[in-house]
């Protein structure tokens, strides 16, 4: 063989194996997210969920998520705080789409960008997050945002949230060492993974609802565009306070997706198994059976969705991978009836008329209203009763100090009486 012949052969049997073997999972090019940098955001809600802002995830078994997101790649799109670095770090996720309706959240996101682009290593990024570095890490967001209104925002969220972000990291590390599994806590691999994503400009926060026609609609356009696919779909608990309407219809429909994506979440819904001392079901659903679910005219609300999931050996995990058990062609076509009567009731157009299934439709939504309605009483119910026995401690609180000062204003009486005594004798006795 002479020697061009075997150059050229060599140079074709390199281009060959350097093909990409999946197409769709090619890294995104900056060029392809710029419809991510201009994201629209969803108006404020009137109020958020229990008037609590959510600096840290209350999840404690996200471990039972790691080997249905570990290797997805693709477009991860997550609302809450720090589970999101820690399900997109087991994905190798191509890019990050951080959303929740709680402003607070998303200037949080950007404390964590700051961390993220200037700790060279996960121990530096821990440190970053402990009281001794507040000063330094407070010098960095000002460095970084320099428009007075967002300082301002992204110290605030600072200064609330470090204690809790601090001892939350803690608890990650020593339940996934616990798990025999990494994180970006502990990972060198998986924090550079994520360090990067912010270093590349492919981590996008931005404040939207699941349940409004606008930032989920703009998110799926900018994830198709890029000629991705949406393979983490991550809403915590949001289901529990809000049912199927319209516009989440069309958010969901609108992700681009394969039979890769998945959609996880976790329930309180006392109704479900719960896993032990968590207080959440934790459920994985592939994301197409999830559009199925939530096209189909009888989902209503998330509980039934999820009593058709397949439980595991851990109680209360389960995996959700089938379709509604109605569907067929008559079905599809109620279902298409039935969401067009709703969008023209929520833009007060019309009236739903009477169908041939009306009373089975009827009796199958009163009987979802009342399951709602029933963990609805009983979730208010455990707010009363927690915000009676908080009540309750702080008059408890206020009476022993108030005791407490009666008791050394008595003494300081005494102190003062006897004093006097002593005084009138020593008089005396001169």
């Amino acid at each position: 063989m002479n020697r061009p012949f075997f150059l050229l052969l060599l140079c074709f049997a390199i281009t060959v194996m350097a093909r990409p073997v999946w197409a769709e999972d090619a890294p995104a090019s900056s060029g392809s997210l710029a419809l991510f940098q201009t994201l629209p955001s969803d108006p404020p809600p009137e109020a958020i969920t229990r008037d609590s802002h959510y600096w840290i995830s209350n999840e404690q078994r996200l471990d039972l998520f790691h080997d249905s997101a570990k290797d997805k790649g693709g477009v991860y799109i997550g609302v809450g705080s720090d589970q999101n670095y820690l399900l997109a770090g087991w994905a190798k996720s191509e890019v990050l789409v951080l959303m929740d309706f709680d402003q607070k959240i998303v200037d949080l996101h950007k404390v964590y960008k700051v961390a993220f682009l200037n700790a060279p290593n996960k121990e530096e990024f821990v440190k970053l997050w402990l009281a001794p570095a507040n000063e330094q890490l407070r010098g960095l967001i000002k460095e970084a945002h320099s428009e007075p209104k967002t300082q301002r925002a992204v110290l605030q969220a600072h200064r609330t949230a470090q204690r809790h972000v601090a001892r939350r990291f803690r608890k990650v590390i020593k339940q996934m060492e616990s798990a025999q599994l990494p994180s970006f806590l502990t990972d060198d691999g998986q924090y550079n993974h994520i360090r990067n994503l912010y270093r590349s400009g492919k981590v996008f926060m931005v404040s939207g609802n699941l349940t409004v026609t606008g930032t989920m609609k703009a998110i799926g356009n900018a994830v198709e565009k890029a000629g991705m696919k949406v393979r983490i779909l991550y809403v915590s608990n949001a289901e529990q306070y809000f049912r199927v309407r319209p516009p989440f219809r069309d958010n969901i429909k609108s992700l681009p997706s394969d039979d890769k994506s998945i959609v996880i979440r976790t329930n309180g819904w006392t109704g479900l198994a719960l896993v032990e001392d968590t207080g959440y079901h934790y459920n994985v659903q592939s994301l197409e059976s999830f559009k199925l679910f939530v096209a189909h005219p009888r989902t209503r609300s998330f509980s039934g969705m999820l009593k058709q999931a397949t439980p595991s050996d851990i109680y209360g995990f389960s995996t959700l991978n089938a379709a509604p058990a109605d569907t067929s062609a008559e079905s599809r076509k109620r279902s298409s009836d039935r969401q067009r009567a709703e969008k023209k009731i929520l833009a007060g157009v019309s009236r739903p008329r009477d169908a041939s299934d009306a009373s089975d439709e009827s009796a199958q939504l009163r009987a979802e209203n009342k399951e709602l309605r029933d963990q609805e009483r009983a979730e208010k119910k455990r707010i009363r009763e927690a915000k009676r026995a908080e009540k309750r401690a702080a008059k408890k609180r206020v009476r022993e100090a108030k005791r407490a000062e009666r008791a050394q204003a008595r003494d300081e009486r005494r102190r003062l009486r006897k004093d006097k005594r002593s005084k009138r004798k020593l008089e005396r006795d001169a």
